[in-house]
C-alpha cells in the first residue's frame, strides 16, 4: 500500500509542480519533474518509512510480510532501505549521474525484493499482505524509474544533437 500511495503522491506532486512552475513545459522538463518526484516519494519517503519499520518495529513488519519475528536480518534490510531513502533525499539537489546511480541501485534492490516475494509465494505459500501484495509494486517501481531515466537520457541526447547541428550551420 505504501508503494502505491507513494506513486499517487508522486504524480499529484508532479502535476502541481508543473502547473505552478513558471518554467516552460518541454518534454524534457515534464520527464525530469516526474522522475524527481518518483525519486522523492518512492525512493526517499518509501526508503525512510521502510527503514523505520524494519529497524524500529521489526516484529510488526515481519508479521505483515509473513516472516518469522526476531531475525537480525531485518535490521540489515532496514539499513539498506535507509541508505536508499538517504540517496533519494539527495536527489532533490543532485541530478545527472547521481540519479542514474540511485535509480539503478534502488531498482536492482527492488527487483530482487520482487523476486524474493515471488519465491516466498511459490515455495512457502506466503500470501501475507506485505509479501503477496508487494510483487507488482516492487517490480513496477523499478520499471518506472528506469523508464524515466532512459526517457530523460534520450530526450537530452536529442536536444544536444539538435543544438550541435544548429551550432555547425
Amino acid at each position: 500500500m505504501l508503494v502505491a500511495t507513494s506513486y499517487v503522491l508522486a504524480v499529484i506532486a508532479s502535476i502541481i509542480h508543473l502547473l505552478v512552475s513558471k518554467t516552460p513545459r518541454s518534454r524534457r522538463r515534464v520527464v525530469e519533474i516526474l522522475l524527481l518526484y518518483q525519486m522523492v516519494f518512492v525512493v526517499a519517503v518509501g526508503g525512510t518509512i521502510a527503514f523505520y519499520g524494519h529497524v524500529f518495529i521489526p516484529d510488526q513488519i515481519a508479521k505483515s510480510i509473513g516472516w518469522p519475528t526476531g531475525s537480525p536480518f531485518q535490521y540489515e534490510v532496514g539499513m539498506a532501505d535507509g541508505a536508499f531513502g538517504f540517496l533519494g533525499w539527495i536527489c532533490i539537489f543532485r541530478r545527472g549521474l547521481f540519479w542514474w546511480a540511485t535509480g539503478l541501485s534502488f531498482s536492482f534492490f527492488m527487483i530482487g525484493d520482487g523476486v524474493g516475494h515471488i519465491i516466498r509465494l511459490i515455495q512457502d505459500h506466503d500470501f501475507a499482505p506485505n509479501n503477496a501484495g508487494m510483487v507488482v509494486p516492487d517490480i513496477a517501481a523499478s520499471a518506472l524509474l528506469i523508464g524515466f531515466l532512459v526517457a530523460l537520457h534520450l530526450i537530452t541526447r536529442r536536444e544536444e544533437a539538435a543544438s550541435a547541428e544548429v551550432a555547425t550551420e
